[in-house]
């Protein structure tokens, strides 16, 4: 859960009561989903391996549980559907998805900054200062700015398609920029290199819509998606000497089981840029 903005001052008159507000919290429920997977060989395969290695490299299953958070983690800011992780995208605790044009926050397009390009750094670049403008004017449940613009000095991670690599090193590592043949090909400063914004660029493979850029805000407190560990990953060896079903089948195998659950904050902190 989280707890709602505290009251801010305003004029009391002498003799009279000062406005009084119920500090509240809202709760959410997020639920634990089971996690499992199994290899399994025959043990004349493991005993007659030239490589004698089938056992271990069917404990790698374990070892891929290491990506499931971030599969996870991308399932849910992309609400993509994938039969192999969550059923259902969780909601923000406000009832709207993570990312929503409905008002949100004071602001009539919530939090998705559409109608921006970034298949060109110039257009990078401008759409990521629309984001930060964007998150700059969410309000509070009082009416109030809802963070300090000191807050993204601190540092915003963006993240993009792969495909985008190339804009996105001309949108904030290259120092010098074109105009366009329109003004000679004359090359100008990076406002946002020579401003000294923290922006961390993270690409990634896992988002396949070319025109879509999500934006965090680092250093702000509740983070919009997050994960639980009800139980951490265990390991289950069987063969004949603990399966009756394995000795007669001359089977073995390796299992493993995770008990996870992963929710949505309010996202005060995070944004979309999109077409």
């Amino acid at each position: 859960g989280y707890g709602e903005t505290p009251i801010y001052p305003s004029r009391t008159g002498w003799g009279e009561a000062p406005d009084l507000k119920p500090h509240r919290y809202r709760n959410y429920t997020v639920e634990n989903y089971r996690w499992t997977s199994e290899v399994k060989w025959l043990r004349m395969h493991r005993e007659l391996s030239n490589l004698n290695d089938i056992e271990r490299r069917a404990r790698l299953a374990g070892e891929n549980y290491g990506t499931l958070e971030e599969r996870l983690f991308f399932q849910v800011i992309t609400a993509t559907t994938d039969t192999q992780l969550l059923e259902a995208i969780p909601t923000a605790p406000d009832g709207l998805a993570l990312y929503s044009s409905s008002t949100r926050f004071g602001v009539s397009s919530g939090n998705i900054v559409s109608g921006e390009t970034i298949t060109t750094g110039a257009g990078f670049r401008t759409a990521i200062t629309n984001g930060m403008n964007r998150i700059l004017d969410f309000q509070d449940e009082e009416g109030q700015p809802a963070m300090d613009e000191s807050i993204l000095e601190q540092g915003v991670t963006v993240l993009y398609p792969n495909v985008r690599r190339e804009q996105a090193m001309e949108a904030f590592i290259q120092a010098l920029t074109s105009q366009g043949v329109a003004a000679d090909n004359a090359g100008v400063s990076n406002y946002l290199l020579d401003a000294g914004m923290k922006i961390t660029m993270f690409p990634s493979q896992r988002l396949t819509v070319a025109t879509t850029a999500f934006m965090f805000v680092d250093s702000f407190d509740v983070k919009p998606v997050f994960s639980q560990i009800a139980k951490p990953l265990w390991e289950m060896y069987y063969d004949a000497s603990n399966s009756k079903d394995h000795g007669q089948t001359g089977h073995e195998s390796v299992n493993y089981e995770e008990w996870l659950g992963i929710g949505v904050n309010l996202p005060l902190g995070t944004v979309t840029i999109t077409a």
